[in-house]
């Protein structure tokens, strides 16, 4: 499944005022490294349908958000929950699915109690 790409028109509603946590990479056409991690975030969709959204942000195309979030090396891996940018990764480094399902086991835990039960 493709990444939604997501540009200055779209952020907002799409990354900021999401639902459900959302998994951004920063990255450009040409770029080998973000190509490969695009495709490994592609596999993943499945996994992730209704934990996260995936989305694609161009920074040819939107220069503006890469530079409000501090974005100087491709490809560079950002996780938004509740409008606030909660983790980041730079860089094609080995380990993106640890990353990911450390997020995911960290919300988990977050929505229980120390024995194991929902919040309220």
């Amino acid at each position: 499944m493709p990444l939604m790409r997501v540009g200055t028109s779209n952020f907002q509603k799409e990354v900021l005022k999401s639902a459900e946590p959302v998994i951004a990479i920063f990255s450009t056409e040409g770029c080998g490294p973000c190509e490969r991690i695009e495709t490994d975030l592609e596999h993943m969709a499945t996994e992730l349908a209704g934990k996260a959204k995936l989305v694609k942000i161009d920074i040819v195309e939107t220069p503006e958000l890469a530079e409000q979030y501090g974005v100087c090396a491709l490809p560079t891996l950002a996780i938004f929950k509740d409008g606030d940018l909660i983790d980041i990764m730079v860089g094609a480094q080995p380990g993106l699915r640890s990353w990911i399902l450390l997020f995911k086991q960290r919300r988990t835990q977050g929505d229980h109690d120390s024995k194991g039960a929902p919040h309220s």
